[in-house]
């Protein structure tokens, strides 16, 4: 009796264990077409108000935002792969930058 009972709670267990697979493999293609979608749609939406790439018509550019602008562009036409790499290095050396200022500022502090 009790073994009979542990099959059935077995055969359920696995009945389960197989909709929860399937259930997963479901929400994860579900999340995989919904970011396709969206990712589309945003596009899409991009290209009909103009704004793919460009300021506003209203929202002109500083020095440097342009000259970084011309740099990124720049980068990315000679290696569109390195642009990432480009911009971890830019990204690193102005933390160490404000790192570098910060810790002069504490010292100075710490000599009055």
């Amino acid at each position: 009796d009790a073994k009979r009972d542990y099959r059935d709670a077995h055969g359920a267990w696995l009945a389960a264990r197989r909709d929860h697979a399937a259930a997963a493999l479901d929400v994860d293609a579900t999340k995989a077409q919904l970011v396709d979608d969206f990712q589309q749609f945003f596009a899409q939406l991009q290209r009909r108000a103009g704004l793919a790439e460009e300021a506003g018509p209203g929202d002109k550019l500083d020095d440097q935002e342009a000259f970084d602008k011309l740099e990124m562009e720049r980068v990315a036409a000679q290696d569109p792969d390195a642009l990432a790499f480009f911009r971890a290095q830019k990204t690193r050396r102005a933390t160490a930058t404000q790192n570098r200022s910060h810790l002069r500022q504490l010292h100075r502090n710490k000599r009055t």
